[in-house]
């Protein structure tokens, strides 16, 4: 049941997003649609869905039974709320006052890559550090499930996974580099060109 509520969620942002009117291809609510959708709906849709299927993933190991993650609606709730919450806000007649009066002044290309460069080596350093006192990055991802779930005893180092956010900014603004300032890219894909 709940599965089926993630599913539409997933659905109805996609095509919020593919209908909505933006200035550019890529814009902030676009990152936010992104980041939200690979956080919070389609990791429930897979553990609502896969919660009696013990061969692909006991839900004993995060420390809830088959009906908790099956019928508990306090989770999906606060994800839905919290979703229409942030939409009611980015079109609220207060953001676009204040959106208004902000000046983005561009900066040099050198600048943009120096920054976006130290913010990705951060945030790569950070998972680096973290995976290490697991064993590496290859363990951390093997025991990701017994990490999270504190079956793993867990180093002075958890500091580092606030780190790893750093990422996510180098990430955006590579992207805002090649959507907003729409720069021409010629990518050959098996004999296709993408612009």
């Amino acid at each position: 049941m709940l599965s089926i509520a993630y599913l539409g969620l997933i659905i109805f942002i996609v095509i919020f997003e593919l209908t909505r009117r933006k200035d550019t291809l890529f814009d902030f609510l676009s990152l936010f649609h992104l980041f939200f959708i690979l956080l919070y709906p389609v990791p429930g849709f897979f553990i609502t869905s896969l919660a009696g299927n013990y061969e692909v993933f006991d839900p004993h190991v995060i420390k809830l039974s088959v009906y908790d993650i099956q019928y508990s609606i306090q989770v999906p709730i606060a994800i839905f709320i919290t979703y229409f919450l942030v939409i009611f806000g980015y079109y609220s007649p207060s953001a676009f006052k204040y959106g208004s009066i902000i000046n983005i002044t561009s900066r040099s290309n050198r600048i943009f890559w120096i920054t976006t460069t130290g913010i990705l080596f951060l945030g790569i350093l950070a998972v680096y550090v973290y995976s290490s006192q697991y064993g590496g990055i290859v363990e951390a991802i093997a025991n990701a499930n017994f990490i999270r779930t504190g079956s793993v005893e867990r180093q002075a180092l958890g500091f580092f996974i606030r780190l790893v956010y750093f990422n996510f900014f180098a990430a955006y603004l590579i992207a805002s580099w090649l959507f907003i300032k729409k720069i021409n890219v010629k990518i050959s894909f098996y004999g296709f060109y993408l612009h």
